[in-house]
């Protein structure tokens, strides 16, 4: 168990850190309870966000290593097996594509094929 080390008027208690987060949702009103679980679903949203972000940077920046000079358009196929090496999964790459294409950040070059723009 993790105990919580607290000085009262000179004594040391120690504080079973279950009971103190028990006492201190019984002292909180239903509004501080509601405000703090909405702020709890704001923070996971974002935490959401920034890693859909990282995983459209890593997938991005790899299509654009495997572009080369000579060969404008890759392989989807090409850029899921490079995404599972680098470990995003085919499902994310396809969702990630997807959202590239709608931005208009690659253009689809045929079946199977994608180009940056």
């Amino acid at each position: 168990m993790i105990f919580h080390y607290f000085l009262f008027s000179g004594e040391k208690q120690f504080v079973n850190s279950a009971l103190l987060t028990e006492y201190r949702l019984q002292k909180m009103d239903q509004t501080s309870f509601d405000d703090l679980l909405k702020i709890q679903r704001m923070m996971a949203s974002k935490i959401m966000d920034e890693s859909s972000m990282d995983t459209k940077i890593k997938l991005l920046s790899l299509i654009r290593e495997m572009v080369t000079g000579k060969n404008k358009q890759i392989s989807v196929e090409h850029i899921i097996i490079e995404a599972q090496s680098e470990g995003i999964q085919e499902y994310e790459t396809m969702a990630v594509l997807d959202e590239l294409k709608r931005d208009r950040m690659i253009i689809d070059k045929g079946e199977g094929f994608i180009s940056l723009t």
